[in-house]
């Protein structure tokens, strides 16, 4: 969030008065990225490159990695994660970051990656699967997701029971 302040057309900062309309967490999110400057920032970057050139590593002996879309199950809609929640923030982003250990890498990275359904869990809730490639290979990604959806019908095209478009 840091980087996102630097073009804003407040020289101090967001005023007060609209820092007091973000959501709790929004607001948490922002006072806390005070704390860091370019060169946290900088360091930041640096770690994803790094992290960045192992998976290139990786990559250069597989075409695709098989991960979990999420590592718990789907929390509810203004649950633990809703930036609603007035919570302790460090204890939020451990548990976001830990939620999340799936699908944070390929993001940081900048690769390429899909999430598909897999099914439903054991009471019904929906549950996916991400899969990261290579850079550029967003085509492969694309037939390995159709192939998927060829071979698992019923995982797709299904809509929940309470849904948006069901509503009335």
């Amino acid at each position: 969030m840091r980087p996102a302040m630097w073009g804003l057309p407040y020289e101090d900062g967001i005023p007060p008065d609209l820092i007091e309309q973000l959501t709790p967490m929004a607001r948490k999110f922002w006072l806390n990225a005070q704390r860091y400057d370019k060169h946290d920032v900088l360091r930041h970057q640096a770690s994803n490159n790094a992290h960045a050139l192992h998976l290139g590593e990786f990559f250069g002996k597989y075409d695709a990695l098989l991960v979990p879309a999420f590592a718990i199950t789907a929390p509810k809609a203004n649950g633990p994660f809703s930036l609603a929640n007035d919570r302790d923030f460090d204890v939020y982003i451990n548990e976001l970051l830990d939620a999340g250990r799936y699908v944070i890498p390929a993001s940081d990275a900048g690769i390429p990656a899909i999430s598909l359904p897999a099914g439903k869990d054991a009471n019904g809730i929906p549950v996916g699967v991400q899969l990261y490639g290579k850079w550029f290979t967003e085509p492969l990604l694309l037939q390995l997701a159709a192939q998927l959806e060829a071979s698992r019908p019923q995982w797709f095209n299904t809509v929940p029971p309470i849904h948006v478009s069901t509503l009335s």
